[in-house]
Parts: C-alpha cells; sequence; structure tokens
C-alpha cells in the first residue's frame, strides 16, 4: 500500500511539473485533495468555496502565533478524523494571515506538528474572516447543507452530537 502510494503521488508529481513547464492551463488545486497526495497548504482564493454548496462545511480560522488556537487543534484533528470520511462533510482549516503569518509560517508549523493530517488553507486577503466579520481566533464557523452560518464561536464548545444532528438533516 505504501510503495502504491508513493508511485501515485510521484506520477502526481512528473504530471504537474510536465504541465506547468509546457505552459499548460493552470492546474491549481479548486477541490479538496486526496489526504495521500494533499498540498500542505492551499491558497483560499485558488478554492472555489461554492463547490462545497450542499454539505456541512467547518470552517476553522486559526494563527500559528495564537496559542488557543494550537491548543484547539487536537479537537479539530479528532473532528477531522470522525466526520472527514462523511461525503457530506467537509473541514476547512484555514489560517487567516493575521499578525505576520505567511505560507512559510505555515508550512514550518504543519512541519513541526505532523500529527495534525487535515488540508490546510491559506486567506491572505482575508476574504472568510471579513465575510464572517471574525475579529477574534480561534473561530469555528460552521455552515448548514441549507448554506446558513449554524455554529460561529471557539472550536472547543462543539459537540458531535451538533455535527451529528447537521448532517442528518
Amino acid at each position: 500500500m505504501k510503495t502504491h502510494n508513493l508511485v501515485l503521488a510521484l506520477l502526481l508529481g512528473l504530471i504537474t511539473v510536465t504541465v506547468t513547464a509546457c505552459g499548460g492551463k493552470d492546474t491549481t488545486q479548486t477541490t479538496t485533495p486526496d489526504p495521500v497526495v494533499k498540498e500542505q497548504i492551499i491558497d483560499l482564493k485558488n478554492f472555489d468555496l461554492t463547490s462545497l454548496d450542499g454539505k456541512v462545511r467547518m470552517f476553522e480560522l486559526w494563527g500559528v502565533w495564537c496559542m488557543p488556537c494550537i491548543r484547539s487543534m487536537p479537537k479539530v484533528q479528532e473532528l477531522h478524523e470522525q466526520y472527514s470520511p462523511n461525503a457530506d462533510f467537509e473541514l476547512l482549516v484555514i489560517n487567516t494571515a493575521w499578525r505576520g503569518d505567511n505560507p512559510i509560517k505555515v508550512k514550518e508549523w504543519l512541519d513541526k506538528n505532523p500529527q495534525y493530517d487535515f488540508q490546510v488553507y491559506y486567506d491572505g486577503e482575508h476574504s472568510l474572516s471579513t465575510k464572517y466579520e471574525v475579529n477574534s481566533i480561534p473561530r469555528t464557523i460552521i455552515i448548514g447543507k441549507d448554506n446558513q452560518v449554524r455554529f460561529n464561536d471557539h472550536p472547543m464548545k462543539i459537540t458531535h452530537e451538533f455535527l451529528d444532528q447537521l448532517l442528518a438533516e
């Protein structure tokens, strides 16, 4: 299995390098990637959030400098492990780019914390924090299948019962 995953990752990398080197169409990731070949960080401006319409979406906004955010990450990982296999659920862990965070700092943090295997997004344009009027982190925003905000609070306040209920709707 590991050999198969390695071959798949190498083949995907070769295709990406070939297309990029040949000046082909932009192959920027626009959907949640397979965890086996996930990118370390996806710029949120290159991600089509409307592709998630009809799903329960959990946006986890955080910063590498934010100790409450870091303390919340085990809970985020737990929710990722439990709910990400559900096709009706999407988790986006989004760095807010506040206080000097940048993709290099985020990657360094990810490299030091390999226990977290969720996909990480970077919001350098502050589009999500502006849209949902976020002025403090950590902040979890959960959007229901009906595209309505159902939760906008601290991640430690999320319950499994609440998520189960949203997914059952």
